[in-house]
């Protein structure tokens, strides 16, 4: 495990980034009745570290990539989904980041109503 999350609403969020971008995933959870239960996988294949940081703001959960070599090599990214009913997430958009090669951004993310901060690896 390297990151979790969990909204007002008993959703659950554990990231389990690795190195190969194939096991990298979030699992997804619901709390009902004091008991945890299986609400999805989400995985982005070819996205390194997919899992790395996670948040939700706004009924939207925040995946970060750091490794994700969408732009630039390496540069990062972070992965929107939004609840999909009662029974899952689906896929929103990507917010690609520019920065510079290797920057490795999204080793956090922090939201608030007028800002999304990612930090990048040091």
């Amino acid at each position: 495990m390297s990151s979790l999350a969990i909204n007002n609403e008993g959703i659950l969020a554990i990231g389990n980034e690795c190195d190969d971008s194939t096991c990298s995933a979030v699992y997804i959870y619901h709390l009902r009745n004091r008991h945890l239960f299986v609400y999805q996988k989400l995985q982005q294949q070819g996205r390194k570290g997919f899992g790395k940081a996670l948040a939700f703001w706004d009924n939207k959960l925040y995946i970060t990539a750091p490794e994700d070599s969408t732009s630039l090599p390496n540069a990062g990214s972070v992965h929107v989904y939004e609840p999909s009913g009662s029974d899952s997430f689906v896929y929103v958009s990507q917010i690609v980041i520019e920065v510079i090669e290797n920057s490795r951004a999204g080793s956090s993310i922090c939201i608030s109503e007028r800002f999304l901060v990612i930090s990048r690896f040091v």
